[in-house]
């Protein structure tokens, strides 16, 4: 009764037919022929599910293929992102030391100010002090201030660079802009060309 089972009911008919009209050899072969072909179905299905098996491993190993990959572009960037910030730190280092040798420049360039200063006063002769007094804005203090930095005559305050002015407002403590607002420099030019030739 199982056997009968595994067809559908036009076989079944058929099948019925043919055993009522005695050809059992015909039957046979018919019944052969048709186990031939649920075997023939059952194979085409099992030749797709092994079919689907080879693409689902394919699958897989293109699967771990692309994981592998993202992983080594992700350590790829953590890489990168690691250089970076070092050469962010060795920029600023740079930088500062760029910053502290623009300084050191300046200082140099300061004393190298400073070196010439004194030796304009070592080179030029001895000379009695001119009244510094005369000028508008140098009292009795500024005069003594000014000997102490150096300073004694009209001719080297008349040739004062900006920077040396600068220098000599720190030094005697002066408020910003003093020497320019009192108008020392332009004071002792016009001192010296009213002075008579030696």
């Amino acid at each position: 009764m199982l056997f009968f089972s595994e067809f559908s009911l036009p076989a079944l008919f058929l099948l019925l037919t043919l055993a009522a009209l005695g050809g059992g050899a015909l039957l046979y072969l018919w019944m052969r022929g048709q186990q031939l072909h649920q075997r023939t179905r059952l194979a085409r299905q099992a030749g797709v599910f092994v079919d689907l098996q080879q693409q689902h491993q394919q699958l897989h190993a293109r699967h771990a293929r692309l994981q592998r990959a993202y992983r080594s572009a992700e350590q790829a960037r953590e890489q990168s992102e690691a250089e970076r910030a070092a050469l962010e730190t060795r920029l600023s280092s740079q930088k500062q030391l760029k910053a502290a040798y623009s300084r050191l420049e300046t200082a140099y360039q300061d004393l190298q100010g400073d070196i010439s200063h004194l030796q304009q006063i070592a080179a030029s002769p001895a000379a009695p002090p001119d009244p510094l007094q005369q000028l508008h804005g140098i009292g009795p203090v500024l005069e003594q201030k000014l000997h102490a930095a150096g300073i004694f005559t009209f001719r080297q305050l008349a040739e004062l660079t900006p920077a040396e002015e600068a220098r000599l407002q720190a030094e005697l403590d002066l408020f910003p802009g003093r020497i320019q607002r009192d108008r020392w420099v332009q004071q002792a030019q016009t001192r010296l060309k009213d002075q008579p030739a030696p």
